[in-house]
C-alpha cells in the first residue's frame, strides 16, 4: 500500500510549480491503530523521506519533485468524520477495510479526484486502495468483492500461510505460520492463516469451536484439596458474579461453584453469598485469594475506597487480572481449553457456566447490522464468562504459585554503631 501511494504520487503529472502533489488520507478505526502500524511501517520503509508531522496527524513525504501528504484519519468521533468529509483528495487508503462499516466506502469516494485542485491541473489518478485479512462471510464487504465486485473494482488474494506458492514466508521466523495457530480457535486460523474468509460470529456461542463436553464438565462432583488455595474469580459492578476454582497439581484449573446475583452491591453479595458459600464444609478452613477485574482498583468518584479495598476490608486477599482486554481475556480461556488437560468444570454446582459456554455467551451484531468481535454483555451469561476468563488469567500468571510462596521477612539494617 505504501509503495503504491509512493507510484501513484510519481505518476502524477507536474503543476505549475514543478511539484507533483498528491494528498492521501488513510483510515481505521482509531489513531491508535494507525500510529501503531502505517506510521511506523511508512518511518521504517522511507526513514530519509518521510517526516510524521504529530499536530496535523500527517505523513509527508518528499522524493525529488515528488510530494506527498498521507493524512491518518480514525473514525472514533463525529469531528473525525466531519474531517474526512471535509477534505480534499487525491487517494484514499483503507487499511485493514473488513474492520471498517463498509459504507465509508462512498462516504470517501465523494472526496477524492479534488486535488490538485482543477485549476492546478487536476489529478492524473485519483481512487481508493486497501487491505485487509478476510473478514466473515455475513459482512457486505465478502457480498461485494466475492459476489458481485462492482465494475472498476480489482481484487486480489493473497495465498494463505501454509500454501506451497506462500508469499513472503522468507522473511518471516522459521515455522511461522505453524506457531501461529497454536492456541488458537478453528475460526481464527481460518482467517488470520489461511487468508479464507469465515463464518459469521454473530449469533454464535464465543467457545463453539473450543469448549468441549467430554473434556471439560466433569462426570462427578469434584472436591477440592484442602491443601491448596481456592481462587475466586471476581465480577464486580450491580450484579457481582463469582466462580469458585482452584489450580490443581496437574497445572488443572477446576471450577467448582458459581454464584450470581441480582441488583445489589458487593458487600452484600459478600456478605450473603460468598462468605457463607465458604464457611460451608466443602470449602471450610481452605485458604482463599481473590482474582478481578482490574477497573475494581479504581477508586470511586463518591468514596476513597474501591471494590478491592472492600475486599480487603472484609479480609480477602485481592489480585488485579493481568488485563481487562476481552480479546486476550478470551484468548487464555481458549488456550486452557485447548490443552488436553486444561479445565474442569462441576456439573451439578455451575450449570449457568457450562450454559453460557455452550451457546449463551455469544458475539453480537450492532443495530446497523455491522459485525462486532466483542461479545454481547448480557447478564449472568456475559459475568460468568468474564469470571472464567479472570481465572484463567489467574493460572496463566501463576497467582496459585505467588500466593502459596512463603513471604520472606527482611531483618532490619543493624545501627551505624553496630559491630558483629
Amino acid at each position: 500500500m505504501i509503495m503504491e501511494i509512493v507510484l501513484r504520487g510519481a505518476q502524477q503529472a507536474k503543476g505549475a510549480d514543478g511539484m507533483r502533489r498528491t494528498r492521501w488520507v488513510v483510515i481505521r478505526n482509531t489513531l491508535k491503530q494507525l500510529r501503531d502500524t502505517v506510521e511506523k511501517d511508512v518511518v521504517e520503509l522511507l526513514p530519509p523521506v518521510a517526516h510524521y508531522k504529530v499536530s496535523d496527524h500527517t505523513m509527508y513525504i518528499s522524493i525529488a519533485d515528488v510530494r506527498i501528504e498521507m493524512l491518518f484519519i480514525p473514525l472514533e468521533t463525529k469531528e473525525d468524520h466531519r474531517r474526512l468529509l471535509s477534505t480534499q483528495l487525491t487517494g484514499a487508503w483503507l487499511a485493514e477495510f473488513t474492520e471498517l462499516d463498509y459504507d465509508i466506502v462512498a462516504a470517501v469516494a465523494g472526496r477524492l479526484g479534488r486535488y490538485p485542485s482543477k485549476l492546478a491541473g487536476g489529478p492524473t489518478w485519483h481512487g481508493m486502495i486497501g487491505e485487509s485479512n478476510p473478514g466473515t462471510k455475513d459482512s457486505k464487504w465478502y457480498k461485494m468483492l466475492e459476489l458481485e465486485l462492482p465494475k472498476g473494482w480489482d481484487y486480489w488474494k493473497q495465498a494463505g500461510g501454509l500454501e506451497p506458492d506462500a508469499e513472503n514466508v522468507e522473511n518471516l521466523p522459521d515455522n511461522y505460520y505453524e506457531k501461529l495457530m497454536d492456541g488458537q480457535s478453528e475460526e481464527w486460523v481460518t482467517r488470520f492463516v489461511h487468508a479464507k474468509w469465515g463464518d459469521s460470529l454473530s449469533g454464535q456461542a464465543v467457545f463453539k469451536s473450543s469448549f468441549q463436553q467430554k473434556h471439560h464438565i466433569a462426570e462427578n462432583t469434584l472436591n477440592p484439596n484442602p491443601g491448596r488455595p481456592l481462587m475466586i474469580a471476581q465480577d464486580f459492578g450491580r450484579t457481582p458474579t463469582s466462580l469458585i476454582c482452584q489450580v490443581d497439581v496437574r497445572g488443572r484449573l477446576l471450577v467448582f461453584k458459581e454464584l450470581t446475583s441480582e441488583d445489589m452491591g458487593l458487600e452484600m453479595f459478600l456478605s450473603q453469598y460468598l462468605v457463607p458459600t465458604l464457611a460451608s464444609e466443602r470449602f471450610r478452613g481452605i485458604p482463599v485469594f481473590v482474582v478481578g477485574d482490574p477497573a475494581g482498583w479504581h477508586k470511586s468518584q463518591l468514596r476513597e475506597e474501591s471494590v478491592a479495598d472492600i475486599l480487603g476490608r472484609v479480609g480477602f486477599q485481592a489480585k488485579r487480572a493481568a488485563t481487562n482486554d476481552v480479546v486476550k481475556r478470551v484468548r487464555s480461556v481458549e488456550r486452557i481449553m485447548l490443552r488436553t488437560e486444561g479445565l474442569l468444570i462441576d456439573p451439578n454446582e455451575c450449570p449457568l457456566l457450562i450454559k453460557a459456554l455452550k451457546a449463551e455467551y455469544k458475539y453480537r451484531r450492532k443495530k446497523d447490522g455491522i459485525l462486532e468481535d466483542k461479545p454481547e454483555k448480557l447478564h449472568p451469561w456475559s459475568d460468568l464468562a468474564d469470571c472464567l476468563q479472570y481465572a484463567c488469567l489467574g493460572l496463566t500468571s501463576n497467582l496459585t504459585g505467588r500466593v502459596m510462596r512463603p513471604k520472606v521477612q527482611r531483618q532490619p539494617a543493624p545501627p551505624v554503631t553496630a559491630w558483629t
